[in-house]
């Protein structure tokens, strides 16, 4: 699955609920990708473990009350499987298990070529061959075009593109950037509605 789209639009909300789904529905090895590790940890902390504290099936699953390793910041265990959480940066830490569930999120962020080992995506993608039902997600925003990681798989896809409804007559399009209108004032200022 990939999911290119503007920042701050939900992709990362929508990667933690497959993440969830997994862990619940349907146990299995999981990796969460992020850029680095320092970003890893940190949305480890922030972003995973307050979505585990706040789903309580996720608290009960992963054993939440319990201290003694089992749920570290780059390893939460649970029954049938575990979530990793890493940096992509690291070329190690990417070859080190085999997975079921890959997500990696903001792929644009990760290095272009690790030092003699090649493309953080892909290395993480050989870490999923073990399993004829894997499920790949890669999230971004996209940045340069031509350049960019996600544009350049986007490519690779069936490159489906999310319809909106029409306000007036129901006609489902794409929605561009372009096509985005306020109604000014007399001094070319936005009216805000009330």
């Amino acid at each position: 699955v990939i999911f290119m789209a503007s920042s701050q639009v939900g992709k990362t909300e929508i990667a933690l609920n497959i993440m969830g789904f997994f862990v619940e529905q349907d146990p299995s090895p999981i990796m969460y990708l992020l850029p680095t590790d320092g970003i890893a940890e940190d949305f480890s902390k922030t972003r995973i473990q307050k979505n585990i504290d706040d789903t309580p099936v996720l608290a009960k699953l992963f054993n939440n009350k319990s201290r003694d390793g089992d749920n570290t910041i780059g390893l939460k265990n649970f029954a049938g499987g575990f979530v990793t959480i890493h940096g992509a940066n690291t070329p190690t830490k990417l070859a080190s298990k085999p997975i079921r569930v890959l997500i990696q999120d903001e792929v644009d962020r990760f290095p272009g070529e690790l030092a003699k080992e090649g493309n953080p995506v892909k290395l993480a993608i050989q870490r999923t061959t073990n399993y004829s039902n894997r499920k790949i997600i890669l999230i971004s925003t996209p940045t340069v075009k031509g350049v960019s990681e996600i544009e350049r798989w986007f490519l690779k896809s069936d490159q489906r593109y999310y319809h909106v409804p029409c306000p007036d007559c129901e006609h489902k399009f794409v929605l561009n950037w372009n096509m985005v209108e306020w109604e000014k004032d007399e001094n070319d200022e936005l009216i805000e509605e009330s």
